[in-house]
């Protein structure tokens, strides 16, 4: 009967243990309803990869030079950011870090304000998608859509 007993109960175990998985996805662990400024930045930083770039609604992104498709936009979590040549770079003697600020989001955390002066409004941020949209020097309604990078 005790051996009964001690084969039902490893089975049971074994059972439970098998129905619990762990999966990853590689994506950021950000919880969704964390914080927009940690949703952005992450605990410390957070990088983001460019992934789609509309202009008045017209995809442009496809011809983007190659050596430019893999920066890396950088937000941290002392508000500051830096744009990043990424994996290639067009010419051997760029910079690593071509740009740098500060950030911050307005009032509402609708728009973000870069370097105290450029907005960009806040189409949607998520623990993995990050889309702005802002008008360029033309006029023209540029959006950009920007995918999570793990760290």
């Amino acid at each position: 009967m005790k051996t009964l007993r001690a084969s039902l109960f490893l089975l049971t175990v074994s059972l439970c243990f098998s129905a619990c998985q762990v999966t990853s996805t590689g994506s950021d662990p950000t919880p969704a309803n964390a914080p927009k400024s940690e949703l952005l930045a992450g605990k410390l930083t957070k990088s983001w990869l460019v992934i789609s770039t509309k202009i008045d609604g017209k995809e442009v992104f496809n011809q983007a030079k190659a050596c430019s498709k893999d920066d890396i936009l950088v937000f941290k979590a002392d508000k500051t950011y830096e744009w990043n040549e990424g994996a290639s770079k067009c010419k051997a003697t760029d910079v690593q870090v071509y740009e740098k600020g500060t950030w911050e989001f307005n009032s509402s955390e609708t728009e973000m304000i870069w370097n105290k002066k450029d907005t960009y409004k806040v189409l949607e941020l998520g623990s993995s998608t990050l889309r702005t949209s802002f008008k360029n020097v033309f006029g023209e309604v540029e959006e950009q859509t920007y995918q999570a990078q793990s760290n």
